[in-house]
């Protein structure tokens, strides 16, 4: 009985011990409620970009987003809106409803002005977020086509979401920036909701009244700003259409430059100097920017790649601060004729392509995915494993990272070390263990049999789009 008595004791001690430690919890949950969703705002992304592990919370800046470089965390989103965080919790914790409800007011316009701003203050992120989106699907066609099967078909990866290749409107920008907003963004609208109707619930009714017509008119005042800007520049945009279809050419011409000052989406996309470089051609000004982009994209979609290429480095010298965007759809031509190569078996031929095409922009992962599996093919099997190694530490999206684990196992086993090849084989498995019998039986022991002669037993009917 003593020994009952004594583990019972225990059981007893054990049981008031964790009723003291719930009971504390319950007391500062709050607190740790708030310090779990400042942690998960600082690492989660506040944009979800497709392929790149990139704008995560602590790295997405509020003012001023440069492609493939992390912002500062003291003026990150992540920063900013876990100094809210903290103030909500501390307003709740001493009952002072009137500041927590101004405080989730000022998050949800916070999370508003950041979807706003990736909609239509920054261009270039909302570029990079579509072109992801399309390099995604992009590398499933060329896995599809050219790489052993892994029995994997999905319609969308051959197709992807319409949003990200016809963006034609300022509104299909907003629906567009809503689908690539990240889970920092929805857990910061979420906080914000709870708060901000938890807060108003103990307000007196002229304080309620008064919160919810500020902050209803504060987030109209914000749309009004953000929206007219790109609404006009649309506008201008379907002038000058019109006066090119009245036969204005000049008319125009200034409608749509007008444009491109007004609204920086156009300024990043070749369609408007196509238009204007059309329109120099047909009076003879062959010496212009815009001549320079249109004929440069004429020959491209003639498949005169080489030629489009050297036109487009005629016109980066003289575009000023649009050589960077200029520059990324240089890589873009040059990813393109290395597809085009490799299309027609001329696998040597396509590296070059490729390799200038990612060392010109390193985001340009169908260039860097085909390198890959190039390298592998011409027998350079350590630099298809130091060039795998190195993109699967950029990217997130874990079906592509399997696809790169799996060509990396392939490049292992001919190198011989079978050991590092069958953990690349496994990881492969574990990212994306749906159909994906190719890490599967690597895994077990099977050597993958690769190569130019014997690929046609492992390619799925469907093509390559052009």
């Amino acid at each position: 009985m003593k020994v009952v008595d004594f583990f019972l004791g225990i059981a007893l001690w054990v049981a008031w011990l964790a009723e003291k430690v719930l009971l504390w919890c319950l007391s500062i949950w709050a607190y740790i409620a708030g310090i779990l969703c400042i942690g998960l705002v600082l690492i989660s992304h506040w944009v979800a970009l497709t392929v790149s592990n990139q704008v995560s919370g602590l790295h997405s800046p509020i003012f001023g987003y440069v492609r493939n470089h992390a912002g500062n965390p003291l003026l990150s989103w992540g920063v900013a809106v876990a100094l809210l965080f903290a103030v909500s919790v501390w307003t709740y914790t001493h009952k002072h409803w009137r500041t927590l409800a101004v405080v989730a007011a000022g998050l949800l316009l916070m999370c508003q002005f950041g979807l706003f701003q990736v909609a239509y203050g920054e261009p270039g992120l909302l570029k990079q977020l579509a072109d992801e989106e399309a390099d995604w699907v992009a590398v499933q066609q060329f896995q599809s086509h050219f790489l052993p099967v892994t029995l994997r078909v999905e319609a969308s990866n051959s197709e992807g979401p319409n949003l990200t290749a016809n963006i034609a409107s300022a509104c299909d920008r907003l629906v567009a920036a809503r689908y690539f907003m990240g889970m920092g963004w929805y857990l910061s609208v979420a906080v914000g909701l709870f708060c901000f109707f938890y807060a108003r619930a103990r307000l007196s009714v002229r304080d309620r009244s008064r919160l919810t017509k500020g902050t209803l008119l504060m987030a109209a005042c914000l749309a009004l700003a953000f929206f007219t800007r790109a609404a006009v520049a649309h506008f201008l945009v379907a002038w000058g259409q019109d006066a090119e279809a009245r036969g204005e050419p000049d008319l125009a011409i200034e409608r749509y430059r007008k444009a491109m000052q007004l609204d920086g989406w156009f300024a990043i996309h070749s369609t408007l100097y196509q238009r204007i470089g059309a329109i120099d051609a047909n009076f003879g000004r062959l010496e212009t920017l815009d001549y320079g982009v249109y004929y440069s994209e004429k020959l491209y979609a003639q498949g005169d790649y080489t030629e489009a290429i050297a036109e487009l480095e005629k016109v980066i010298p003289k575009s000023g601060k649009l050589a960077p965007v200029f520059r990324e759809r240089e890589a873009e031509m040059w990813a393109g004729y290395g597809s085009a190569l490799y299309r027609q078996r001329a696998v040597a031929a396509a590296i070059p392509a490729w390799h200038s095409a990612f060392t010109k922009d390193p985001s340009q992962w169908p260039a860097g995915f085909g390198l890959t599996r190039a390298y592998f093919e011409v027998g350079r099997y350590p630099e298809s494993v130091s060039l795998s190694k190195e993109i699967i530490k950029r990217i997130r999206d874990p079906v592509l990272q399997a696809e790169l684990h799996s060509d990396l196992g392939d490049s292992l086993i001919r190198l011989g070390n079978v050991a590092e090849a069958h953990l690349a084989y496994r990881q492969s498995f574990l990212l994306d263990y749906v159909y994906n019998w190719r890490a599967l039986s690597d895994t077990i022991g099977a050597e993958a049999q690769i190569s130019l002669q014997d690929s046609d037993a492992y390619r799925q009917p469907q093509g390559l789009t052009p």
